[in-house]
């Protein structure tokens, strides 16, 4: 089986307006899209809201167990690890509390060594703007 493509984003803080720019311009057609973006939580809900009213595809808060799908962007919710796995033919993620990772919870690392494992060459992994080093082994 082929697995899907997949592209894995990781963004700090000030990344916001990078996001913003590159979901717009994503065709209703572009792979699944999963990002960890360091936002504080009490933000993180209004961010994606905003963001799927103004994209052609959908822009989601991810959830535990939702799937990874083409023309959907998953935003891991502040304050939660994402991860992504492989099963029944497709790729879902999941939201869990955990430990700092590189002092960040979300962590880009941990989406993108579990992007890595389970999609490999099928990924793509963005880094946009600094994020310290959390990503930087992912």
């Amino acid at each position: 089986m082929i697995h899907p493509r997949i592209v894995a984003i990781g963004t700090s803080t000030g990344g916001t307006h990078a996001i913003e720019e590159i979901l717009k311009a994503m065709p209703l057609s572009c792979p699944g899209i999963v990002i960890v973006q360091h936002i504080p939580e009490q933000i993180s809900t209004a961010f994606t809201k905003r963001l799927n009213h103004l994209c052609r595809i959908e822009v989601k808060e991810a959830e535990d167990k939702d799937q990874v799908k083409p023309g959907c962007a998953l935003i891991a919710p502040g304050g939660k690890h994402m991860s992504v796995n492989f099963h029944a033919g497709h790729y879902c993620v999941e939201v869990k509390d955990g430990p700092l990772i590189n002092r960040h919870r979300p962590s880009v690392d941990l989406l993108f060594k579990t992007v890595a494992r389970h999609a490999g060459d099928r990924a793509l992994g963005i880094i946009l703007t600094g994020t310290g080093d959390d990503g930087a082994q992912g």
